[in-house]
């Protein structure tokens, strides 16, 4: 049986609380999937390393108007949003 993909992002119980999720995500899996507002899966990385590595690695990209993409909400107008690095 699949688990079920989780929403992200995860709800946070108060401003100065961590979500409870974030932390069994970490302790369990440092790569995990999660589900964005906009109904796509992307990676959520929570370990040290996963995260160097993938800042690391030029298969990766900050653009969102890179081909997949991960969209946080289901709207496609950015409006003057641009990348904050090249990439």
């Amino acid at each position: 049986m699949t688990e079920a993909i989780p929403d992200y992002p995860f709800e946070q119980p108060n401003a100065l609380e961590p979500p409870r999720e974030g932390a069994e995500t970490r302790a369990t899996c440092p790569v995990a999937h999660v589900r964005t507002p906009s109904g796509d899966v992307v990676g959520l990385l929570t370990g040290y390393e996963e995260v160097r590595g993938l800042l690391t690695d030029p298969r990766f990209s900050r653009n969102p108007d890179r081909k997949g993409a991960a969209r946080m909400s289901t709207t496609e107008d950015r409006g003057d949003v641009q990348p904050a690095l090249p990439g």
